[in-house]
């Protein structure tokens, strides 16, 4: 789970699409408000990247308490329900783990900013403890030991503290084209011959074969379909990716053999044109 708590505009309540739903299910804005409120607040706990796995749109009426709520949300494009399960269309953009960091970071820049406006404006709050041991400078100095305020860092100092390109597991969110450029730069693999993702699919049966098609289709996914994407660890939203079947790729025979879908041979047919 992404977090304890989820992201709802204050605009929610006029905005027109709610409207739309309301009159779709003949509830009030705010009964609608407090059924999308019990939806994501359900998706946070339970979807990977938007996905909520073998859910269908009966569990969304029985979540919402309302029969034909998920039908007038798939009308207004917050819903997809698909054969594995259901899709809730930017929930990574809005309240993915990602998200999330983007908005407490705004809080926590707004208050600094706040609290450095206060004193700029009015000065400290309170006096100093103890009186300063020797008189304070009537004109210029030239003390090398004092440095300039903080909000006035010489340009090579200001160069000094600005963070370096992300890194691939961990610090901020990146796009997988970045986060490719920077393992490649690194002398690494994206996905190595030792990465646990291999070990899954020997446990479960899952041809290699199948894991390295995936790849190509995981990165045509996120590299074209949808560049805008990002994870601070791909390797293992890759993981994620193969153990849920996202791509749709292969299914399980009666006899226990992996087998491609029609997804998976189109996908199969253009990563041999490529190669």
């Amino acid at each position: 789970m992404a977090g304890d708590w989820i992201k709802m505009t204050v605009g929610l309540r006029t905005d027109p699409t709610v409207g739309k739903i309301a009159r779709m299910t003949k509830l009030d804005r705010l009964a609608v408000i407090g059924r999308l409120w019990a939806l994501w607040s359900w998706a946070d706990a339970h979807a990977i990247c938007g996905h909520v796995r073998n859910a269908t749109d009966d569990d969304v009426d029985e979540l919402c308490e309302k029969k034909g709520f998920a039908a007038a949300l798939v009308t207004v494009g917050w819903l997809e329900c698909v054969d594995d399960g259901v899709n809730i269309p930017q929930h990574e953009k809005h309240n993915g783990e990602s998200a999330k960091e983007r908005a407490m970071k705004n809080a926590r820049q707004a208050k600094w900013r706040q609290t450095r406006d206060a004193h700029v404006d009015g000065g400290p709050s309170t006096p100093p403890s103890t009186p300063p041991s020797t008189p304070p400078p009537t004109g210029p100095t030239t003390n090398a030991s004092t440095g300039p305020p903080p909000d006035r860092l010489p340009e090579k100092r200001r160069e000094e503290v600005i963070p370096p390109n992300p890194p691939k597991t961990g610090g901020n969110a990146v796009g997988l084209k970045a986060w490719v450029d920077g393992i490649r730069a690194a002398g690494e693999k994206a996905i190595p011959a030792d990465d646990p993702v291999f070990s899954y699919a020997d446990r479960v049966g899952l041809p290699h074969a199948f894991v390295v098609l995936a790849w190509s289709a995981f990165k045509h996914r996120y590299l074209v379909q949808h560049p805008a994407k990002r994870y601070r660890d791909w390797r293992r939203v890759f993981r994620n990716a193969i153990e849920g079947n996202w791509l749709r790729l292969w299914y399980v025979e009666p006899s226990g053999s992996y087998a491609l879908t029609t997804v998976g041979i189109q996908a199969q047919r253009s990563q041999q044109e490529a190669a």
